[in-house]
């Protein structure tokens, strides 16, 4: 079973079993602590009318918005049931064989390569340089594979390379004929660094992004591949048709055009995380890694302290926290959403409150 964040369904019974609180604040999934922008929230109620006839089979509304969005041709977008679902079937349609990967990263890139008869290759990062990849090292590892994927910024360090530095991979990896996976899952959260335009017209770049975070819509299951169209056909063909239920398609073309919520929502991120961020270093045992996503990785200094502990006692008061024990190398590391000033003062508190004996 892979381990990710946000499964309240889990801790809510855990929680009651063992007497303790319901009410939940999740810091464990990296969700827009906004909410659905209501342009959305508008968009699902007046989906509903619709649910009695099959969802368009090729998604024209939604993926005619994100061409318009972006600037780029509908032939080369690809609309799938959440990010997870693309990425399940990337290896499989291009018959990749190999792929490197930075490590530590999302776990679904080793689970669909190996479900596709595949083996990863990892890239080790360094803690001592902020899990930033050298660039050498992402060259050496892709020229041992079919692939190289980069998340970027990477999840769960929140680490990113600039936009320059991933063209100069993509050069690289055409070059040599190296299929090269963005996933900008959260790239909405650091605009201006994209390689998506580029995508849309190169057979060896390919750009996946997601509503799942930056619109705060999990539940709805949206996301999409940037690609050339021979490979967004190729990719296309293993897809099972109606992927994207109604709610989701018309959900997602009312966000994409709603620029007041993306403002408010990178204000908001930016100043809290900032917060956050100074706020745990004064505990004196939690040191975060320096983030350009809606998350923080941190790392429990303390020898006598460990994730589970610090987990098990935050969720006893209803908090959540990623525990990254599950990636490799993070076994002193726990993963915090950026949440709103009053959310995030609560898991301060919460914090400040713990006692490990």
């Amino acid at each position: 079973m892979q381990r990710h964040g946000g499964d309240i369904y889990s801790a809510a019974e855990a929680l009651a079993g063992a007497g303790g609180n319901r009410e939940l604040l999740d810091f464990s999934a990296s969700i827009n602590p906004l909410g659905m922008p209501e342009s959305g929230i508008v968009a699902y109620r007046e989906s509903l009318s619709w649910v009695a006839h099959y969802p368009d089979p090729e998604v024209r509304e939604l993926r005619r918005a994100i061409a318009a969005h972006h600037g780029i041709g509908i032939e080369s977008i690809l609309c799938g049931n959440g990010s997870t679902e693309l990425i399940s079937l990337v290896p499989r349609a291009l018959s990749l064989r190999k792929v490197a990967a930075p490590s530590p990263t999302f776990s679904e890139y080793e689970r669909a390569v190996n479900r596709a008869g595949g083996e990863m290759i990892p890239i080790p990062l360094d803690p001592a340089k902020n899990f930033d990849p050298a660039m050498d090292e992402l060259f050496k590892g892709a020229e041992q594979a079919d692939a190289l994927f980069l998340c970027n910024p990477n999840n769960p360090t929140g680490r990113l390379l600039d936009r320059e530095t991933v063209l100069k991979i993509a050069e690289h990896c055409s070059q040599q004929k190296i299929y090269f996976m963005v996933d900008e899952t959260f790239g909405d959260f650091c605009p201006g660094h994209s390689i998506l335009k580029e995508a849309a017209g190169n057979p060896y770049l390919l750009s996946l992004r997601s509503f799942t975070k930056f619109y705060g819509m999990p539940g709805l299951r949206l996301g999409y591949l940037v690609a050339h169209p021979s490979v967004v056909g190729r990719v296309r063909e293993l897809q099972d048709s109606w992927s994207i239920g109604v709610p989701a398609q018309r959900v997602g073309v009312a966000v994409l055009s709603d620029g007041d919520y993306a403002e408010r929502t990178l204000d908001l991120i930016t100043g809290e995380r900032e917060f956050l961020s100074a706020e745990l270093k004064k505990t004196g045992w939690l040191e975060p890694v320096p983030s350009s996503a809606n998350f923080l990785l941190v790392r429990i200094t303390d020898p006598a302290v460990t994730p589970d502990m610090t987990c098990e006692m935050t969720a006893k008061s209803g908090i959540l926290l990623r525990n990254c024990r599950s990636f490799p190398g993070l076994d002193r590391y726990v993963r915090i959403a950026v949440r709103s000033r009053e959310e995030n003062k609560r898991l301060l508190e919460a914090l400040q409150m713990l006692t490990f004996k």
